[in-house]
């Protein structure tokens, strides 16, 4: 039975202190995935909420037909279709922020699918953190997306003896996407860690 340790501490007033919460349920998903690096792009044009179009340095490797995550200083839209015309990609649709105006530094980043599927309800832990600014989208059976930004400094820690709410309680994941502004993850780096532990016997009866 996978049994994991939730530790916490804190420095305060020249004091530390630390605490370590052990939790462990039937089945946990572990994810340290390699992920298609983030793109700067070298302009922008507002078309509407979920609507514009990225100027791209030559050889950029966004991909036709591929779905985009678009960061900016303040905030992330995620899902949109990107129609490519060389260095132009046009991008429509998707769900989060509004885009942002023309001329705002965008970075476009393509998002990575992983396998990940559990019952909210029946989770004892979730962890995610990341080295660069990340977006993780835990996406429910109907399509629901619930979407986490992941900071070096904030990450999502969560465990059933937290005072906190589960933040996937009645929610059944069925799939995942992550996407990142690292500029060189599809090179060398794995920048976001994912895990959740959680009761396999509702999704695997039998």
């Amino acid at each position: 039975m996978p049994a994991w340790t939730i530790k916490g501490g804190a420095r305060f007033a020249g004091n530390d202190v630390s605490w370590d919460t052990p939790v462990d349920n039937n089945a946990e998903t572990v994810l340290n995935p390699p992920l298609t690096a983030g793109q700067t792009a070298t302009g922008w044009t507002y078309g509407s909420a979920s609507t514009g179009t990225a100027t791209m340095p030559e050889g950029h490797t966004i991909l036709n037909g591929a779905v985009v995550d678009v960061y900016w200083a303040d905030g992330i839209r995620h899902g949109l279709t990107a129609t490519v015309t060389v260095n132009s990609v046009a991008l429509s649709g998707g769900a989060g922020d509004n885009l942002p105006a023309s001329d705002t530094a965008v970075l476009l980043c393509e998002q990575v699918a992983v396998s990940v599927a559990f019952v909210g309800n029946d989770v004892s832990a979730i962890l995610a953190s990341a080295t660069y600014r990340s977006l993780l989208c835990l996406v429910e059976g109907g399509g629901t997306v619930n979407a986490f930004e992941l900071l070096p400094t904030a990450g999502l820690s969560w465990c059933e003896d937290d005072a906190t709410a589960n933040p996937l309680a009645g929610k059944t994941i069925a799939s995942g996407t992550i996407s990142t502004t690292d500029p060189v993850s599809a090179l060398t780096e794995k920048p976001v860690t994912f895990g959740v532990l959680y009761d396999a016997t509702p999704l695997y009866p039998g």
